[in-house]
């Protein structure tokens, strides 16, 4: 039915199909889906140019089916508010009637209506100014870099939206259990950035503490037990990996140790069993955050970079940097972090001035045309 086997390229010569650069649509996968007839010489960059074709197309039809299911679940959003159900019941009404048509589990169901409602909340007019920014550099990055990319524009284009998408999610957090095989289960937070990423900076500091020479442990299974000792500990309870750990190692703990005070010979990698909380705690964290002088004073809405997530809003990072420790640092706006970045603990600013509606930390206008600040944030929560 289709010609696929090759074509003619300049000076006669007999070129493979370069399927990877055809506009993803149903007549492609159409072709692709007739057997390769490449010359020999030809069968393997064939073959992985039809593997980046299919990959095209793989991602045209996701698009489309987020749509769907964006569409979908606004309509059934409505729908189940009117027959009474709260704003959560509503939502999660509708994320189980995805999972049931696709066959999935709960938390895969949430992961893809995330997406869809992520990815179709913009106008047209700002998709447009999304694509303008992004798809110029997209062919030649990963697809982490693009995600942030894409994350950075979005809060651009339209950042009163971006902040009030915020406040809703904010309002959506919670904590979920799914069941897993062989008698495992999933726990799934759903906070805002800045105290996940925090959260997440605690159990890696506790597992790399925790640990000692004997103990066989990755680093994913130490941060699982950490996440376990920190919640049920105080209960009494502590993980079988744990209590195996601390019958394996005997911890040294100094006579007299002061509230607050770092237990054990420096580095030392043993358990701690003391009541101090400062083990516990893993000595506590740090969350860092970039934000431009523009942003923060409340010039422009140009967004914030928090480190370990990517671009946050600015209105997010204004409201971190009331609470946090705050270092002067070169910084083109829009840019992102800047490189060699390092942080230098400073006093607490003074209480916050307020002008409109953005609370403004006193700080010295720098002199720099474009300057940022570093923020070490550290979330009221895990203090």
């Amino acid at each position: 039915m289709f010609d696929t086997e090759v074509v003619t390229g300049q000076h006669g010569v007999v070129e493979p199909v370069r399927w990877s650069e055809y506009l993803p649509d149903g007549l492609l996968a159409d072709m692709l889906a007739q057997p390769a007839h490449a010359a020999v010489e030809h069968r393997e960059f064939e073959a992985l140019e039809r593997i980046g074709g299919w990959d095209r197309i793989i991602a045209w039809a996701q698009a489309r089916q987020l749509r769907e299911i964006s569409s979908f679940i606004h309509s059934a959003h409505v729908r189940n508010a009117g027959l009474g159900a709260s704003t959560s019941q509503a939502y999660d009404s509708a994320v189980a009637e995805v999972g049931l048509m696709l066959r999935v589990s709960a938390r895969t169901a949430s992961g893809r209506v995330n997406d869809a409602l992520s990815l179709t909340t913009l106008s047209d007019e700002h998709a447009a100014q999304v694509e303008h920014r992004v798809l110029g550099k997209a062919r030649q990055q990963t697809p982490g870099q693009l995600r942030a990319a894409t994350r950075r524009a979005v809060l651009v284009a339209d950042p009163q939206a971006a902040k009030d998408r915020g406040e809703q999610a904010r309002r959506e957090r919670g904590v979920r259990i799914w069941p897993e095989p062989d008698g495992m289960a999933t726990v799934s937070a759903y906070l805002p950035a800045a105290d996940a990423t925090g959260v997440y900076a605690v159990l890696d500091e506790h597992a790399r503490r925790a640990g000692s020479a004997a103990d066989e442990r990755s680093m994913e299974a130490r941060r699982a037990d950490a996440l376990v000792d920190l919640l049920v500990n105080p209960t009494g309870y502590a993980s079988a990996s744990t209590t195996a750990a601390r019958n394996t190692t005997v911890p040294t703990v100094p006579t007299g140790t002061r509230p607050g005070a770092p237990c054990g010979p420096a580095g030392a990698t043993t358990v701690c069993r003391c009541a101090c909380g400062r083990c516990r705690r893993g000595g506590g964290v740090d969350v860092r955050v970039t934000v431009p002088y523009t942003a923060l004073l409340g010039s422009d809405e140009l967004p914030g970079e928090l480190a370990g997530y990517g671009p946050i809003p600015a209105a997010v990072a204004r409201d971190l940097a009331v609470e946090g420790h705050l270092a002067a640092h070169p910084h083109r706006p829009g840019v992102g972090a800047p490189a060699g970045l390092r942080h230098h603990p400073l006093p607490a600013t003074s209480a916050p001035r307020r002008t409109g509606d953005h609370p403004r930390p006193n700080l010295p206008v720098p002199r720099l045309p474009g300057a940022g600040a570093s923020l070490r944030y550290r979330p009221r929560h895990l203090l």
